[in-house]
């Protein structure tokens, strides 16, 4: 279903956060996920159909796939780091994809509701993004990421590839936030950082 102009679209766009992606299939897959999203969602261009986000109103062009590739050299970043501090050995490619693709569900979630039946406000992204990974074919460890890389997460087990997504989307949510609107992430969603009950 993804259109070939639209898998170009997201190879031009996302092209260093692919290359990332060492496994052909998975980038390939990753990039038709985008394309289906955009399809599905009637977007034409990333930078400027994808949001930052749909709760903050911040409608800026090109601060959905700032977003998007911060959080992706973030996480391998992360990943990296971990590797030397503690020797342990999280999956890049995992991470690369899951990253990449972690808001792959906001292009539906910000559509009209009769483009798809996945969209309009009453799928959250995470839901949305997973639909479009199963139709392409991706691991489980990637889905798991776009399933988990945020509040809806926390009361999973999520693995160490999607924990370093999860936090790395939470920087890059903070940084962005304190930037463009002076406020702070907590500010910004405080039904996000609400006190855990005992």
């Amino acid at each position: 279903m993804a259109l070939p102009f639209l898998v170009d679209h997201v190879r031009e766009i996302f092209a260093r956060e692919l290359a990332t992606i060492r496994d052909d299939t998975l980038r390939d897959k990753a990039a038709r996920t985008w394309a289906r999203s955009m399809a599905l969602g009637g977007a034409t261009d990333l930078w400027a159909d994808l949001p930052f986000s749909v709760t903050m109103n911040v409608r800026k062009p090109g601060l959905g796939v700032e977003h998007v590739r911060g959080v992706t050299h973030l996480a391998l970043s992360i990943a990296d780091a971990l590797a030397v501090a503690h020797g342990v050995s999280p999956d890049r490619d995992v991470i690369a994809a899951g990253a990449l693709l972690h808001d792959v569900g906001k292009l539906l979630e910000r559509a009209a509701p009769e483009r798809h039946a996945l969209a309009g406000s009453l799928m959250q992204h995470e839901f949305s993004g997973v639909h479009l990974g199963m139709e392409e074919g991706l691991p489980a460890g990637v889905l798991h990421i776009i399933a988990y890389h945020f509040i809806i997460g926390e009361r999973v087990r999520r693995t160490l590839e999607c924990d370093i997504v999860y936090r790395a989307d939470l920087a890059s949510l903070e940084a962005l936030a304190r930037r463009e609107l002076g406020k702070t992430a907590a500010e910004c969603f405080p039904y996000v950082y609400l006190p855990r009950q005992p």
